[in-house]
């Protein structure tokens, strides 16, 4: 199986990687760089999937996810800041808000009349 599950990664204080797949629960590893901890966790997958397939277990492949996201991005700090403020003056998760603001931005500019200024404009 072509490997496009989404990586998720996380630095630790060490300088070490954790790393796993969001939608293949348990499926994580470690390593001192990212490099190992993605290699480790490309052999850990295989043996995942082949335990998951000896057992019966149904594993959905990568296309086939309901679900995609963005676990961790990188923000000026200043924009931050400002996600953080209103989230909480909102009494949402950041996640929640980010959304919130995405489905607006996305219910907006693929609009006709947003398609149609777009046309005009070139």
């Amino acid at each position: 199986m072509k490997d496009n599950y989404p990586i998720t990664f996380k630095q630790d204080e060490d300088g070490s990687y954790f790393v796993w797949y969001e939608d293949l629960p348990g499926c994580m590893a470690d390593g001192p760089t990212l490099e190992d901890a993605i290699r480790s966790l490309q052999r850990i997958r295989k043996t995942y999937l082949a335990l998951a397939k000896e057992r019966g277990i149904e594993i959905p492949k990568p296309e086939e996810i309901s679900c995609w996201g963005i676990r961790k991005f990188i923000l000026p700090r200043d924009l931050a800041k400002k996600i953080i403020s209103i989230a909480q003056e909102k009494r949402l998760s950041k996640d929640k808000l980010v959304t919130q603001i995405v489905e607006e931005w996305l219910e907006k500019y693929s609009s006709n009349k947003y398609q149609k200024e777009d046309k005009n404009e070139k």
